[in-house]
């Protein structure tokens, strides 16, 4: 960059004392005084725009230079960072990829899964239902029983108090007769 500045710089001289050379005006190179008001001293001029662009550049040359590697440096961490991203997201790409042509087989696989889940509750449920039913059928039974039961000894007990109302008339009938 500085190379650059002074090759700039150097074209400028050169043009400058170019044009200075191919007019007819003499030029003032060194010369100071009210007396080359017209005419000012060139020479000078150019030594302190040297001496300026010396300074300038002496002033930002550190602070240019840092800013300059630090900003190389952090479009080279950004870059890396980019590389990086890049290849995750390309790995992540063929993973998805593959999980697409696998997908059939997921999809069979999880149908497996499914149907082999049902035909488990599927037993679990006439199991649940067998022993249900053999709980009903047992409780119907013993509900019949203590039903048939009860019936019995109700009929046990009207009959006991039919046969003692007909032994109470006969008995009557015996006495009214005697």
């Amino acid at each position: 960059m500085l190379d650059k500045i002074f090759g700039f710089l150097s074209v400028f001289l050169l043009s400058s004392f170019c044009l200075a050379s191919n007019s007819n005006a003499k030029i003032n190179w060194w010369k100071i005084g009210s007396e080359y008001a017209d005419t000012p001293a060139f020479g000078w001029y150019i030594i302190t725009f040297i001496i300026f662009v010396a300074l300038v550049i002496s002033a930002i040359k550190k602070p240019l230079l840092l800013y300059l590697q630090t900003r190389s440096n952090d479009i080279r961490q950004q870059i890396e960072e980019a590389k990086l991203a890049k290849k995750e997201a390309n790995e992540r790409l063929a993973q998805y990829e593959q999980r697409l042509l696998n997908l059939d087989n997921e999809i069979a696989k999880m149908q497996a899964d499914f149907k082999r889940q049902g035909e488990k509750e599927k037993e679990d449920i006439k199991k649940l239902a067998k022993k249900i039913a053999s709980q009903i059928t047992k409780d119907a039974g013993n509900s019949i029983l203590a039903e048939f039961n009860h019936a019995k000894d109700e009929l046990k007990s009207q009959t006991a108090k039919i046969v003692i109302q007909e032994a109470q008339e006969k008995i009557k009938m015996r006495i009214n007769e005697q």
